[in-house]
């Protein structure tokens, strides 16, 4: 029998991963619409997820540090968009 052989193989140089967004660089981003609070409609159109989806997730224990649970679920816009790109 053929044996694998692993071989550890280092990462490329330019292969790091950048660190958290900025502030101003998430306010960059979302433009002249950029609110501080968002609503889980206005979170599912930043993440280009479903309601549903979020919901789920929120259950889950994602993005626990951007929600606000109770009715309406509310997100903190700057913290979302750092969990959704991490």
């Amino acid at each position: 029998m053929d044996q694998l052989v692993e071989q550890e193989v280092a990462p490329a140089a330019d292969d790091k991963r950048p660190g958290r967004l900025s502030l101003k660089e998430i306010r960059t981003a979302l433009g002249d619409g950029y609110k501080p609070i968002i609503t889980i409609a206005e979170a599912a159109v930043i993440s280009r997820l479903a309601v549903k989806t979020i919901y789920r997730k929120v259950g889950e224990g994602f993005f626990k540090h951007s929600v606000k649970r109770g009715r309406p679920l509310l997100f903190w816009t700057d913290r979302f968009v750092q969990e959704v790109m991490s």
